[in-house]
Order: structure tokens, then sequence, then C-alpha cells
């Protein structure tokens, strides 16, 4: 139902600049499906049945729903609406979410709780507090796992006391397999599975979402943040991993994986912090490494 998402629509076409006002909007509306369905059957959309015999064209309906979208845009800064003329002006803020089809109550949320200097933590806590992983709530079959997963520092190294407090919501189930996801953590449950692949899909455009916002509020300690956070979800490695372990997933068998790149070898370049290009012109011989 278009009703529920009216006011994502709505700034959809204000980005693109075919919509400048709430009569621009009126027109756009009457050309879609759900006028004509507001027409037929107008008791099934909230309206009641005086309203219908007064408006049979459902004109005043319409332009009731249109301004109520309106405000609910202005209210997250994605549009800037004027009641007495009904004009509306687009803005960085409704641009971005209309090119990454972020929902403007995620927009709202965003512009509550992200902060300059915010930590990873707190980063990843705004970017799973999106209203697009709302559905994501734990049952009870998986909270054993996803226990499993938080205890592990090396499945989810992000930790903090927001994390703690939302790992029974929505928000806390979508970090946990945002950062099993990044690890890379086997997963027992087939469901939880599914929902790490739906949450590193999202949460990878999100990232790009904030990243762009961060830019435009000249907030650059944190847009370099989002950024490393968006390449870790579509690289699945974590920005203070070594690049070999990418080279290292390239090997189908595991035995023959960890031969070749032994995981305390790993962690030593890790911790030494040696580029691969350090690697090649400072130390000649390999045993040096693990």
């Amino acid at each position: 139902c278009l009703v529920p998402r009216l006011a994502d629509a709505v700034n959809a076409e204000v980005a693109a600049g075919t919509v400048a006002s709430i009569k621009d909007a009126d027109r756009w509306l009457d050309h879609t499906f759900l006028a004509v369905r507001l027409r037929r059957n107008p008791l099934a959309y909230g309206c009641s049945y005086d309203q219908a015999q007064e408006d049979p064209m459902m004109g005043r309906y319409r332009d009731t729903l249109l301004r109520q979208a309106a405000r609910k845009l202005d209210e997250a800064r994605m549009c800037r609406y004027d009641k007495r003329s009904g004009a509306l002006a687009g803005t960085d803020v409704g641009r971005v979410g209309s090119h990454y089809y972020l929902r403007h109550e995620s927009i709202r949320e965003f512009n509550e709780t992200l902060r300059q200097h915010a930590s990873d933590a707190d980063i990843l806590v705004v970017v799973c507090g999106a209203h697009e992983f709302e559905q994501l709530k734990p049952r009870n079959e998986e909270m054993a796992e996803l226990d499993r997963l938080r205890s592990s520092e090396a499945c989810c190294p992000l930790r903090s006391e927001k994390l703690r407090a939302i790992q029974d919501e929505p928000a806390g189930k979508a970090a946990t397999l945002l950062q099993a996801h990044i690890s890379r953590a086997p997963f027992a449950a087939f469901t939880l599975a599914s929902d790490a692949t739906y949450v590193a899909k999202n949460a990878a455009r999100v990232c790009r979402a904030l990243f762009e916002m961060a830019l435009r509020a000249h907030w650059p300690s944190l847009a370099e943040r989002l950024l490393a956070l968006a390449k870790a979800v579509e690289r699945r490695l974590w920005w203070f991993q070594h690049p070999i372990r990418q080279i290292a997933d390239l090997e189908p068998n595991q035995n023959v994986r960890r031969q070749r790149f032994p995981e305390d070898a790993l962690r030593q370049l890790e911790a030494q912090r040696l580029s691969p290009d350090r690697i090649l012109n400072d130390i000649d011989d390999v045993a040096e490494i693990g």
C-alpha cells in the first residue's frame, strides 16, 4: 500500500525535481493507482463515510495525505515545507535518502543519534538502529547462538554499553549478525545465516548513505569511520585486519589454507602493522613472520 510509504515516494519525486509543491504532488498522486483505489473504495484507506460522500473525487483527502507526508519529511529534514504556499524544496539529506532508498523514519533516527565524534561501536548502534532492521526480532531458539557470538571477541570485536543495552532488541540482533558477517563466523542456525545476509546487504547501503550525510555535514573523522565500516561490510574484512587475509580466502581447501596462511602468522602481521609492501622490502626471511 502506498499510504504508509507516501512520504518516501514524495521525497523521491522532490529529489528528482518533478514535484515542487503540494499542487504538483497532487497532480502526481492523481496519476497513481492509489488515486483510483481511493475513489473506488475510500473506506479501506481510512476515509470516513461522510468525507467520501462530500468529496467523491477524494481531492481533499489526497491533499490531507500529502500535507501529512510533507510534515513528516520536514521533521526529518529531508525537504523544506512551507505550510502557507505549499512549496516543497529538497535538501541534501533528502537526496541522499532518495538515492539510497532509506525510509524517512530511519533518516529522522539518524538525525537524532548520529554524533560527530562517535566511536566505532556507537556508529554500529546507529547503523543497526535503522528502521530497515525493525522486523529482525530475536527468536527464542536463536538466543543461545546469539549469546555465543557476542561472547567471542573474534566474532564481535566492537563492544560498548550501548551495544549491551540493545542486545535483546532487533537492533542488537542486527549488530551481532553484522559483526559476525564481517568476521566470517559460521552460523549453526539457518535462520541466522539468512538474516545475516539480509543485514549485510542493507547495512552496506545504510553506511554509504551515512557516509554522504557526514560529508555534507563537514564531519571528516566520522565520514572516515563510516567509510571504513562500509568497506568492512562489503569486503568482510575489519579495518584492523591484514589485507593478506583476502588472499587467504581465495584458497578453497581449508587445510591448505591453514598451512599456507597460519592464523598465528596473520595475527603477528596485524600486531606489527606490517603492510604487504613493507613485508616485501624489509623482510628477507619469511620465517620471521611465522
